[in-house]
């Protein structure tokens, strides 16, 4: 029977041993509510990245999507909207919804908007 309990007491030491160099790198987190798994690496999701780079097959009909042509026409549509909204003032227009909500505020004495009155 001996020979067993040697063999349970450098079984119980050598855990002991493993233990205390898991202790001093710091690896041991008994104290806290959840281990702190920061430093762990986190399984890859693999719907996150479902595409991680450009399919092979889309450099082959860019080309038909995007021609030019198409491409020219969409920024000057851009360029238009945008000269649009600078001549006629889209972009400070006031809408009816903001109006009414203005007047009610008014009505119901709410006086803190500086503002002036529309």
């Amino acid at each position: 029977m001996s020979n067993y309990e040697d063999f349970m007491k450098a079984l119980r030491a050598e855990r002991q041993h493993e233990l205390r160099v898991a202790q001093a790198q710091g690896l041991t987190q008994r104290h806290q509510l959840q281990p702190d798994t920061r430093l762990v690496p986190l399984p890859p999701n693999p719907t996150a990245n479902f595409f991680p780079t450009t399919p092979a097959w889309i450099s082959q009909i860019e080309h038909h999507l995007f021609t030019p042509e198409l491409n020219a026409a969409i920024d000057e549509q851009k360029r238009a909207s945008r000269q649009k909204q600078r001549l006629f003032g889209e972009t400070q227009r006031v809408t009816k919804e903001q109006l009414l909500t203005k007047r009610a505020m008014r009505r119901l004495n709410h006086i803190d908007d500086t503002r002036g009155k529309v």
